[in-house]
């Protein structure tokens, strides 16, 4: 009689058992560092889109908070312009000494001065050193020509607002308003 082996699966090595499962596991393994992998990036690529996408955001914000406040400035000017034309004519410079006070009491307006107009000489300012002297700056020529509301700046680069100061006929000066800009401030919540 021939004899006839018969095997069992006791007898075949541990891998060529379960080597489906050691292919399944590898294959999960694969697949999870690929995910982890394609989605790192992904949030990486995210990121960047998010922060180029903010600063555009705070250059919009900036640039409109800007225009807000050129926009009330310019009103702000002007009805300070006639106020003062008005007290002017009648040399009433305490008045227009009170106004001015009182509009630097505003946390933006530096300082305000009204300027002769034939030789730019201050005749009341806040800043009463200045009163008196001709206002120092490179560019006072075109400050007393200045016929509507325009902003400059100074020769320590401070932004600047000039108003012509009218009456019914004529020009009688020019109103400088020193101001600080705003600059908006922004938060960042640090993740937990």
């Amino acid at each position: 009689m021939a004899e006839t082996t018969v095997t069992t699966t006791t007898e075949k090595g541990h891998l060529r058992r379960n080597w489906f499962f050691y292919v399944l596991l590898v294959g999960l393994a694969a697949f999870s560092g690929f995910s982890y992998i394609t989605q790192s990036k992904a949030l990486t690529q995210q990121q960047a889109v998010f922060e180029s996408e903010k600063e555009v955001l705070k250059t919009e914000a900036q640039n409109t908070l800007s225009a807000v406040e050129k926009e009330g400035l310019t009103t702000t000017a002007k009805a300070l312009a006639w106020a003062t034309g008005n007290r002017v004519i009648f040399e009433d410079y305490d008045d227009v000494d009170g106004y001015f006070k009182q509009l630097v009491k505003s946390e933006n307006i530096l300082e305000i001065s009204y300027l002769e107009e034939e030789d730019g000489r201050v005749l009341v300012s806040t800043n009463k050193k200045k009163e008196e002297d001709i206002f120092l700056i490179s560019n006072l020529n075109a400050i007393l020509q200045t016929e509507q509301v325009t902003f400059l700046e100074d020769d320590a680069k401070t932004p600047m607002v000039v108003a012509p100061v009218l009456n019914k006929e004529n020009k009688l000066g020019v109103l400088v308003i020193l101001y600080r800009t705003q600059q908006l401030k922004w938060q960042t919540k640090s993740p937990k």
